[in-house]
């Protein structure tokens, strides 16, 4: 019988053992993924150095604000997922003293482990790098960013660990560099061109220094009319990422964006029209953080915890059975009992 028990014990540890693996292989990678009900928003402040004021261009009043403070907010949802692939949309809209000054909404086809391009989704943008979110199970190294503004990428240098609202993270850094802004939705929310007695009209609304609107003057009358415009866009930023599941726990950004004046197939940049600056105030962190927590156990627990536990079993249920089987081969025979003798009767 214990012969049969140890025998039993063996095999159940081997399972438990090579549930162990398969948890670790083959189910955590399909359960530690962006989940489908991911509805989340971040509301970050700043200052904008400068920022277009869109309605001052037809009332003729002050064009750029200087020293506004603005509110960013940054909406994630998932609107479907199958398999490993998940459609998202990121929203991100900017507002001051009540008025939202510039809104935008991406689709992307993610893959649900590395945030990377998915797949299976028509009409969203074709991004060739990571977006709102690390992948799960973050590295320490670089990885590739999408800039939408642009429909460029830029590499996001890994810097080191540190402790941001309480959770330990990994600190990356982009710095973008100067680019034609290319986004189809950014662009039809800034004036594509004007005529040039408006422009003339507006020059003393733009807040530039005096030489600049000196070379302004200089400049319109080679300028066709209307005189078109285009955009350049640049930014620095920072990332604190929790490592389990790819949240960005805090972020500061600082981005610029230019307008520039098209001369044939020359672009003359004038001045700022975007100038932002904005990061995490305390509730934001704080809700980040939790966040990252909860969604960083979910995926400890299935990348380490059960693997470990179930490996554990099973080594424990082997060496029980091997002990059981070595001590049945040392137990004594059960002594027989001698068979009584017959006796005739009579």
């Amino acid at each position: 019988m214990w012969r049969k028990l140890s025998i039993t014990g063996i095999a159940l540890g081997l399972l438990l053992a090579l549930g162990g693996g398969l948890m670790r292989w083959v189910v955590a990678p399909a359960m530690a993924v962006l989940p489908g009900d991911t509805d989340t928003t971040r509301t970050y402040s700043g200052t904008a150095a400068v920022l277009l004021n869109p309605a001052a261009i037809a009332s003729g009043g002050q064009v750029l604000l200087t020293n506004a403070p603005i509110t960013v907010v940054h909406h994630t949802k998932v609107l479907g997922t199958s398999g490993d692939n998940a459609l998202v949309s990121d929203a991100k809209t900017v507002r001051t003293g009540g008025t939202t000054v510039a809104a935008v909404d991406y689709r992307y086809a993610v893959n649900r482990t590395d945030m990377g391009e998915g797949a299976g989704y028509s009409g969203v943008v074709k991004q060739t790098g990571i977006t709102f979110n690390w992948p799960i199970r973050t590295q320490q190294k670089d990885y590739t960013g999408w800039v939408a503004d642009t429909g460029r990428t830029t590499v996001l240098h890994y810097k080191g660990t540190a402790t941001r609202g309480g959770v330990q993270t990994y600190v990356f850094t982009a710095n973008t560099q100067v680019a034609p802004i290319t986004d189809p939705q950014l662009l039809s929310q800034l004036p594509t061109s004007m005529p040039k007695a408006a422009l003339v009209q507006l020059a003393g609304g733009l807040g530039l220094p005096s030489d600049q609107l000196v070379g302004l003057q200089q400049l319109l009358p080679a300028l066709p009319d209307p005189v078109k415009f285009a955009y350049n866009y640049q930014a620095t930023a920072t990332y604190w990422v929790a490592p389990d599941s790819g949240i960005v726990v805090d972020a500061t950004e600082h981005q610029v964006r230019t307008i520039a004046l098209v001369t044939g197939t020359t672009a003359v940049p004038v001045t700022r029209v975007l100038d932002l600056t904005f990061t995490s105030p305390p509730a934001t962190l704080a809700a980040a953080a939790q966040d990252a927590r909860d969604k960083g156990d979910a995926v400890t627990l299935a990348y380490v915890a059960l693997p470990i536990a179930l490996a554990s079993g099973g080594l424990l249920f082997v060496l029980l059975g091997v002990v059981g089987l070595f001590m049945s081969r040392r137990r004594p025979p059960t002594p027989q009992s001698a068979p009584r003798e017959f006796t005739p009767v009579g």
